[in-house]
């Protein structure tokens, strides 16, 4: 399963899917901290009991904790949710991507966030510490980063259900806190292995 694409920041994905299979093949042994939810948690509103019935680990009072673990299934249901939720009109896999972009933010108002990230001053540095950032945020997932050609190429193992739409919207967050606009070249090389090759303007 080879598929290959090029993502711009005004091009939307058209990408529709079901989100059910994904989330039942989701890794119940990958962890991704609470302050990684809140944000969709938040977006679904009203919508969020009957949400919440489906999850594995729901969160105590309804509330995410920042460094609390969460299985990534019941990351898979929220995000899902929550993006259909704020972007009702936009294709699943656009809505999901517009929202990841904001992972970013969430990560930097953290402890941790705040130490690491105010040393960064430039989208290089950012991708290429992409691996730290994600052992702190999570547990489970396989990420390398290294210098390619003109930018960096980021990949990803076992964040499968992601890799098409949330994780580019993660890494797209990434440069754009920095005030470059990204693109990608995308590959995903099975369902659970992706390489983005990242250059920004």
């Amino acid at each position: 399963m080879l598929q290959r694409f090029t993502t711009r920041l005004d091009v939307p994905l058209r990408g529709s899917f079901d989100p059910e299979p994904r989330i039942a093949h989701a890794s119940k042994a990958v962890i991704i901290k609470g302050m990684f939810l809140a944000q969709h948690a938040a977006a679904i509103g009203e919508g969020w009991p009957e949400v919440e019935r489906k999850l594995l680990s729901p969160p105590r009072d309804g509330r995410y904790l920042t460094y609390g673990d969460y299985p990534l299934p019941d990351y898979l249901r929220v995000v899902f949710a929550g993006a259909a939720r704020e972007s009702p009109a936009l294709p699943l896999a656009e809505a999901c991507r517009l929202a990841a972009r904001r992972h970013m933010q969430a990560f930097a108002v953290s402890t941790v966030g705040r130490v690491m990230l105010a040393m960064i001053t430039e989208p290089r540095r950012a991708l290429l510490d992409l691996p730290d950032m994600f052992a702190r945020g999570s547990r489970g997932i396989l990420i390398e980063a290294a210098p390619h050609g003109e930018g960096v190429r980021v990949e990803m193992q076992h964040i499968g259900g992601l890799q098409d739409c949330s994780a580019i919207g993660t890494i797209e967050g990434c440069v754009l806190r920095y005030g470059a606009r990204p693109m990608i070249d995308v590959q995903l090389r099975t369902g659970e292995h992706a390489v983005y090759d990242v250059t920004w303007t």
